[in-house]
């Protein structure tokens, strides 16, 4: 009868130790944030990253999404098109580090080229539950 006891009060420990890690964070809930980067003229930016930066000193949690070849985004937090947690944050559109090559001066063609010098932006945005979505434009450098 002991074995048994001690079984079940493992089982609770384990138990418990799995309610107090949900409870830490993980089960923070994120909402949907994207949206489409274009150049002024409605070129869509091609590559590059959208970075929600928290504007709360308090906050420690940002979320960014990659920049599709259509100018599509989707954000993430914990993984890959997760969302954002819900506040204000300082949104950045930052253009994607050249390629090797283009950093020895080869030639790079398309739009991705324009894609790697327009100007980076700041704006701010309120993530609200729900879905949100932010379409932002560019300038071209």
């Amino acid at each position: 009868m002991s074995g048994t006891r001690a079984f079940l009060q493992t089982g609770r420990i384990i138990c418990l130790g799995f309610l107090l890690a949900g409870a830490a964070g993980c089960g923070s809930k994120t909402y949907q944030v994207g949206g489409k980067v274009s150049f002024s003229d409605g070129t869509p930016v091609d590559a590059g990253w959208v970075v929600f930066a928290p504007v709360d000193s308090q906050a420690t949690v940002g979320a960014r999404g990659r920049i599709q070849s259509d100018g599509t985004y989707q954000v993430g937090t914990y993984k890959e098109g997760d969302g954002a947690l819900p506040g204000k944050y300082r949104v950045s559109v930052l253009p994607p580090r050249p390629p090797p090559s283009a950093e020895k001066g080869a030639a790079r063609g398309g739009n991705r080229d324009a894609a790697l010098t327009f100007e980076s932006l700041r704006v701010e945005f309120d993530v609200t539950p729900g879905p949100n979505s932010l379409s932002l434009t560019v300038r071209r450098q």
